[in-house]
């Protein structure tokens, strides 16, 4: 049974291993988060940080609108700290 978290981890898998050779060739380098930090950043600025800008957008010169960046840009800083946190490994 495939489960969403198997897929989801299926799918981080087979990022890392596409994207290492990039690594490799930009940084002469490969990041052992790198993994870590993909797996909490992708799905926070795929179903947080997108909708809630494309609702801004959809809403834009209205109150609601500028709540909209704010609660996107909040997320952002969150997941901006996480990822200097990893960074910091």
């Amino acid at each position: 049974v495939d489960t969403p978290w198997r897929g989801l981890l299926r799918a981080q898998w087979v990022a890392s291993v596409f994207l290492l050779p990039v690594g490799i060739a930009w940084f002469d380098q490969a990041s052992l988060v790198g993994p870590i930090a993909n797996l909490v950043a992708i799905p926070v600025i795929t179903f947080g940080i997108v909708p809630l800008l494309l609702l801004a957008l959809a809403t834009a010169g209205t109150v609601v609108g500028g709540l909209l960046v704010q609660l996107a840009a909040g997320v952002f800083g969150l997941l901006w700290a996480f990822l200097g946190w990893c960074a910091s490994w």
